[in-house]
């Protein structure tokens, strides 16, 4: 089996026939494997070399003006977050003494209001910031057009996610794992430990070199994921499951280590789709019936998404800015 791919460039010039086609077959994808990807999604190939190349320009400075751009509250979705500071592994109760392999760089919604964390932007490499809040711009209007085909694919309206995402808490991470000649896995290291995404969707833009994103098969086989050159990676997380009553499945992935004779570094950029914080995720109608009825109770959004994000941070100081444990029930 192989992660399909859908190419929405008539969907994006309004025609319904293909909107229709795409919808079936966004539903197939996220019923069988969680993933599919997605060329013709109007992103443009300029602003993603740009995005690649000021990324990897950041994450070659040295290491003191990189924790410059730290968060002053300890978060790991604002700002550099250093090696080993976020371990994916914990988040389905899998061993919390391995390192993920990987840095980043994150960024919240550029449209945040009082209360909600600020970015802290790069002074450099110049012209970064502004890569970066083209791209998140770009990718909120892709976003919101991947939702609208869900919302079809599930025979629900149009616009039925759009509320949802009313004072959204989107994130993107610039995501770099080193050269394994300079930081070379201890046993049972990974570049990132296996893991399911927490929100609504994640849009990755990916790398093409070795030592990259597996998924899991039901049998329990990995499968690498493997996109053309200028497609983007989409998958659901566990509040899309959650909304959909578990028909569509927020699958197990992983980023693997490379061969030992290509272990060149890897860049690649994760656009996390969260719904709002206060937003309450609970089964969509078109998604239960008599013989399937709900399945899981009510979640906050934010509330679901600390939990995880507090146990990728097992073993550290929690942040000040992370979002309480809370959850609702029905």
């Amino acid at each position: 089996m192989t992660v399909p791919v859908i190419d929405l460039s008539d969907v994006r010039r309004g025609d319904a026939a293909a909107r229709a086609t795409a919808a079936r077959d966004i539903d197939h994808a996220l019923v069988d494997i969680g993933f599919f990807s997605i060329v013709g999604h109007g992103v443009e190939p300029a602003l993603i070399a740009g995005l690649r190349r000021m990324a990897l320009a950041f994450f070659d400075q040295p290491a003191a003006l990189k924790q410059a751009c730290s968060s002053p509250e300890g978060s790991i979705s604002r700002g550099y977050v250093g090696i080993g500071a976020e371990n994916l592994g914990p988040t389905l109760g899998l061993d919390a003494t391995r390192r993920d392999l990987k840095e980043q760089l994150a960024f919240g919604p550029l449209d945040a209001g009082p209360g909600v964390e600020a970015n802290v932007w790069p002074a450099t490499p110049a012209g970064l910031a502004d890569q970066i809040r083209a791209y998140c711009r770009a990718l909120e209007g892709l976003a919101d057009d991947l939702l609208g085909l869900f919302a079809t694919a599930l025979g629900m309206p149009l616009t039925y996610f759009r509320p949802y995402q009313a004072g959204h808490g989107n994130v993107l991470r610039l995501l770099h794992y080193p050269d394994q000649r300079d930081l070379p896995p201890a046993t049972g290291e990974t570049r990132s430990g296996a893991h399911t995404d927490y929100g609504a969707l994640t849009i990755l833009l990916p790398d093409e070199t070795a030592g990259g994103l597996q998924v899991m098969l039901r049998g329990g086989a990995w499968i690498d994921v493997a996109a053309a050159p200028g497609a983007l990676v989409v998958n659901i997380g566990d509040l899309m499951a959650m909304w959909t009553n578990d028909r569509w499945v927020s699958n197990l992935h992983r980023v693997v280590n490379p061969p030992r004779e290509r272990a060149g570094r890897r860049l690649s950029a994760a656009y996390f789709v969260n719904p709002n914080p206060n937003a309450t995720i609970a089964c969509i109608p078109s998604c239960a019936t008599v013989h399937a009825p709900p399945r899981h109770p009510p979640v906050l959004a934010g509330a679901h998404r600390a939990q995880k994000i507090a146990l990728s941070r097992a073993g550290s100081a929690p942040s000040r800015r992370d979002p309480p444990l809370e959850r609702t029930h029905p």
